[in-house]
């Protein structure tokens, strides 16, 4: 019968650890971390290289549309937009 010390003295012999497969470590990949790609935009890119054209392209929306509400808004406080409101009510 073998004790717990024997098994280890066995396991870390020189002529076991010979034969053993050396611990692979990935240091490259692990030291980075993880970056949310819905907060970093490099992240992103690198999962969907169109985001950054979808990116810009959304922001134009946006400024479009904002010039937009503000032009309707000019247009209906002009006297040509109370004018027309009188009209339908």
């Amino acid at each position: 019968m073998m004790t717990c010390s024997d098994l280890a003295r066995i396991i870390n012999s020189d002529q076991i650890q010979s034969k053993l497969r050396a611990e692979r470590v990935s240091s490259d990949h692990t030291s980075r971390g993880k970056k949310n790609p819905l907060t970093n935009k490099t992240a992103m890119q690198r999962l969907n290289p169109a985001s950054k054209t979808l990116r810009e392209a959304e922001a134009k929306a946006v400024d479009a549309r904002k010039k937009a509400r503000a032009a309707a808004l000019k247009a209906k406080r002009s006297k040509a937009g109370r004018k027309e409101k009188a009209v339908r009510t």
